[in-house]
């Protein structure tokens, strides 16, 4: 896929200006995604795309680490001598911070944690509008999940059941489930199952 991918934006002929971007792989698990993002970009940029397509529920904090630095959104104001400097804001371009295959990781929620592996495909020029910082490239297709009960495709998770074994329920044995309260759809996100997300 990556070399098909950088084939491809080689050849795009979309609406957009030649802008020297970053070709950028995340993945976690079974889930991964190709997106471009403009060098000019912001830190903050790459997190609010993330957040967008794969891991917003609640608000929660985020941080990406790279080169041994953490940039964390919203950013840490107080230095505490216990775990070292401050974290740095978001608020950095990525032609500053990334460089071709760099590997980094970014961080949602500190509580009940969804951590996603980047890496920096290549630096090239790729079409890509003003308003546009990051855009999404290739993604994987759906996984499909099957039933714990009888094996068809599931539609939901069950929170309370992740501990004692696979989760899965299709839409028939979701009604009758007795955590009828605790199921979450079944997505395509490495967040899937976790706190309240829904895709």
């Amino acid at each position: 896929m990556s070399r098909h991918v950088q084939s491809c934006v080689a050849v795009d002929r979309e609406r957009g200006t030649q802008t020297s971007s970053f070709l950028l792989c995340v993945g976690a698990s079974s889930f991964w995604l190709y997106a471009a993002a403009r060098d000019d970009a912001m830190l903050r940029d790459l997190d609010v795309f993330l957040r967008d397509i794969w891991l917003e529920c609640c608000g929660h904090m985020s941080s990406f680490h790279i080169a041994g630095e953490r940039y964390t959104e919203p950013p840490q104001e107080e230095t505490d001598a216990l775990f070292g400097p401050p974290d740095r804001a978001m608020d950095v371009t990525l032609s500053r911070v990334l460089r071709p295959n760099l590997s980094f990781e970014h961080e949602y929620d500190f509580g009940s944690t969804t951590t996603l592996q980047l890496t920096v495909v290549s630096e090239r020029e790729i079409p890509m509008r003003k308003r546009e910082p990051v855009k999404l490239i290739a993604r994987n297709e759906a996984p499909v999940w099957n039933c714990t009960v009888c094996q068809s495709p599931a539609a939901w998770i069950c929170v309370e059941c992740e501990n004692e074994g696979p989760p899965f329920l299709c839409r028939a044995h979701a009604r009758t489930h007795e955590h009828d309260d605790m199921l979450l759809p079944v997505v395509n996100s490495p967040r899937m199952g976790v706190c309240g997300y829904e895709g």
